[in-house]
């Protein structure tokens, strides 16, 4: 807000860091709170749902993102010719745990079809459409 740029505009990643209350505080002022890294890791099948239920709940869907944050790694710092390799971080295929692990858990949370499209359709065209976003 200090240099003009409305809270809108700002995305933050790796908000599943947070335990939870600084996430609904700074929805509430229209900050994105993306939610990255999910995978099969047995934490995860609690944390992620939980965090996403709480900003449902609080009325702050419209502010959620997913992500998997998931594939492949570079090996190495090398300037060419380094190897990918699988994140290790649980998920035995990349980019499908979200899909496969916790959108079948949030509709077992109650999360309907339109919430749904709110999270995995809407609010990431919403936040990639390109635009000028300053406070007034």
């Amino acid at each position: 807000r200090e240099n003009g740029v409305a809270p809108e505009a700002l995305v933050w990643v790796h908000a599943q860091n947070d335990p939870g209350p600084i996430q609904l505080e700074l929805a509430r002022l229209g900050v994105w709170i993306s939610l990255d890294g999910y995978s099969l890791a047995p934490p995860n099948a609690l944390r992620y749902p939980t965090m996403a239920s709480a900003l449902r709940d609080a009325g702050l869907l419209h502010r959620l993102l997913l992500s998997h944050d998931d594939g492949w790694a570079v090996e190495g710092d090398a300037p060419s010719g380094n190897r990918l390799t699988l994140f290790g971080n649980g998920n035995p295929s990349p980019y499908e745990s979200v899909f496969t692990r916790l959108v079948p858990d949030l509709r077992r949370r109650g999360f309907s079809e339109a919430d749904l499209t709110q999270v995995l359709v809407t609010n990431p065209r919403e936040v990639l459409t390109l635009r000028r976003r300053l406070t007034s």
